[in-house]
């Protein structure tokens, strides 16, 4: 059963409860599919706050697993803040999965604003206009 939760992990999803529970089988298959199958997890590690944290934090799990978290895990700052940083271009769809008073607070939506900002710096950076441009600085640069 393992073996083919590995390869495919959306098979954990039809395995046992005890397996669904299992902290080291979960956050494996989350960890090595970086996708989101967190809504097969069992209810408990869905409201695990350490589990889930470590998965954001230190097992690259994309903060858009906030969907699937428990309503309470989607109501706790340190797990917003945490899915929002590790969301990616997801950053809209975290934020929308947090609760309503999560949502209403400033600091979350001043967050939210600096993350999108320096994505889209980030974006300009690496546009093929701006890559173009570099490239013609460095030829410039070398023929001098």
């Amino acid at each position: 059963v393992l073996d083919i939760i590995k390869r495919d992990g959306s098979e954990l999803g039809f395995a046992s409860e005890r397996i669904r529970n299992d902290k080291e089988i979960v956050g494996k298959v989350l960890e090595d599919c970086n996708r989101r199958f967190l809504h097969y997890a069992s209810t408990q590690l869905r409201d695990d706050k350490e589990f889930i944290l470590d998965l954001l934090e230190n097992k690259g799990m994309n903060g858009i697993n906030l969907l699937d978290a428990s309503e309470r895990m989607r109501d706790d700052d340190e797990i917003v803040i945490s899915a929002l940083r590790h969301a990616g271009r997801n950053i809209d769809s975290v934020f929308r999965y947090a609760s309503p008073r999560l949502q209403g607070r400033f600091d979350i939506k001043l967050l939210v604003t600096n993350i999108k900002e320096k994505q889209k710096k980030n974006n300009e950076m690496y546009s093929h206009k701006n890559i173009s441009s570099i490239l013609t600085d460095i030829g410039k640069e070398r023929r001098l």
